[in-house]
């Protein structure tokens, strides 16, 4: 979730944040990034487990238990195609 507080530090370069709620909070006081859900953050989150698994697996991000086995079985079929 977004809040006031780590707004401004979430900014690209041309100045946009990289989630909508910060960027509509630095345009529009209204709007208070702190009551809203950020959706996208959590989609990242999840993205980058899914696109980095050994390294969530290193953070303690996800348990070593959920090893995805097809990932796991792809990387030692070309070592055990090559030993024929």
């Amino acid at each position: 979730m977004t809040n006031a507080r780590n707004t401004p530090k979430n900014t690209t370069h041309g100045g946009w944040p990289v989630d909508d709620i910060s960027g509509l909070a630095l345009r529009l006081p209204e709007v208070e990034a702190g009551s809203y859900f950020d959706a996208q953050a959590k989609e990242a989150y999840e993205q980058s487990l899914l696109k980095w698994p050994v390294l969530a697996r290193l953070m303690n991000l996800v348990p070593r238990d959920d090893a995805e086995p097809d990932a796991l079985a792809a990387q030692r079929a070309p070592q055990e195609s090559g030993v024929k």
